[in-house]
């Protein structure tokens, strides 16, 4: 009985391991001076195309697909592209 119970409960949590998946909005971290990290494909990946050059007050937000939206220093806004939005400033 007890290895049933022991079996039924891992395969649980197998199957829950498989049907989950992570939140993607934050797959795009930017920080520091032109620096960030892409959680996009795996792994982290370096990227260095940035528009930020502070040590503080950093956000970026993905859609649920992983797709860069837009990041901020906490001064400027900018947009997938890395260009400053319009009234992107505080």
């Amino acid at each position: 009985m007890q290895l049933q119970k022991h079996c039924l409960l891992t395969s649980f949590f197998i199957m829950i391991c498989i049907f989950l998946y992570s939140q993607k909005q934050a797959n795009w971290w930017y920080f520091g001076q032109n620096a960030g990290m892409s959680f996009a494909g795996g792994p982290p990946v370096v990227v260095t195309n940035g528009q930020i050059n502070t040590f503080e007050g950093v956000a970026s937000i993905s859609d649920v697909a992983g797709n860069l939206l837009f990041y901020t220093d906490g001064t400027f806004v900018y947009n997938k592209n890395h260009i400053q939005m319009p009234n992107g400033c505080f």
